[in-house]
């Protein structure tokens, strides 16, 4: 079975290897960034109405100092962001099953004015009609260049347009003979061309991508 190469950092690379396993995929580890938390200081809440969250290492990576954001309504990209927000506490207001943009396009239906973002370094910005979107760093994330080129066809997932990005330039392989498999349109389009296919998963979720994975790998065997 062609291996199904995990290119998101640690701890989400590791559970993204146990729930390939556990669907009989061969998944390879090549992680491209390494994270870390920061220091970091709340923000008053009184100045906010909802706390937006895209990546569960907002959670995994903040620390204490979220304890003083938990009364915020949480906003979250994708059911494992919002778990992983709900079991450190926080309420869960609003999730959304596509990308950031399109949640602050449902943040504003829904009332919101006010959010206050946790980020690690640079997100990508979201356009607020009527409305103010405030980052905070609460993690880094360095950049590691793991050698990426399997020998033969392969499966790749990618779960972040910056990870999209730096494979691209990494991958040692054969494009015609790898398909990638990316967690959003806008991932998909930072991976650029020449892959042997591109699919986009239908929720923001490692279930979504896995289960494309293994598509693809009835597909070889059939």
């Amino acid at each position: 079975m062609r291996p199904v190469i995990i290119v998101r950092p640690e701890p989400g690379a590791a559970q993204t290897v146990t729930r390939a396993r556990a669907l009989g995929l061969n998944p390879l580890i090549q992680p491209l960034f390494s994270l870390s938390s920061v220091d970091w200081s709340a923000p008053d809440i009184g100045a906010f109405d909802g706390l937006m969250l895209t990546s569960a290492n907002a959670i995994v990576h903040g620390g204490e100092g979220l304890r003083a954001l938990t009364p915020l309504p949480v906003l979250a990209v994708g059911q494992t962001t919002a778990q992983a927000a709900r079991d450190a506490g926080f309420t869960i207001a609003l999730t959304g099953e596509g990308s950031a943009q399109d949640l602050v396009d449902h943040a504003h239906i829904a009332g919101y004015r006010r959010l206050l973002r946790l980020v690690g370094t640079s997100p990508a910005p979201a356009q607020f009609q009527d409305g103010s979107i405030t980052a905070c760093q609460v993690y880094s994330a360095t950049a590691l260049s793991p050698r990426i080129a399997p020998n033969g066809p392969a499966i790749a997932l990618l779960h972040s347009t910056k990870a999209a990005q730096r494979f691209s330039t990494l991958f040692l392989g054969e494009r015609v003979l790898t398909d990638v498999i990316a967690i959003s349109a806008k991932v998909a389009s930072a991976a650029g061309s020449g892959w042997r296919s591109i699919s986009i998963a239908q929720r923001p979720d490692d279930a979504a991508l896995l289960a494309l994975a293994r598509n693809l790998c009835e597909q070889d065997v059939s």
